[in-house]
Order: C-alpha cells, then sequence, then structure tokens
C-alpha cells in the first residue's frame, strides 16, 4: 500500500518538474511579445 503512494507521490514529483519548465518558456515568451 505505502509504496504505492510514494511511487504516485514520485511520478506527481517527475511530472512538476518536467512541466514546469515548458511554463516558465511560455512566460519569458511572453513577457519577451510584451516588452519591446
Amino acid at each position: 500500500m505505502s509504496r504505492i503512494i510514494v511511487e504516485r507521490i514520485l511520478n506527481k514529483e517527475i511530472a512538476r518538474m518536467l512541466v514546469l519548465p515548458s511554463h516558465l518558456h511560455q512566460l519569458i515568451s511572453q513577457t519577451i511579445n510584451v516588452v519591446p
């Protein structure tokens, strides 16, 4: 039981780490587009 929970938490953290860079990239590109 506990092992499955730990694996789920790890998967969520890995997904978050993979998703964050794309969000940062979008934010940076948006700010560059807004600021001339």
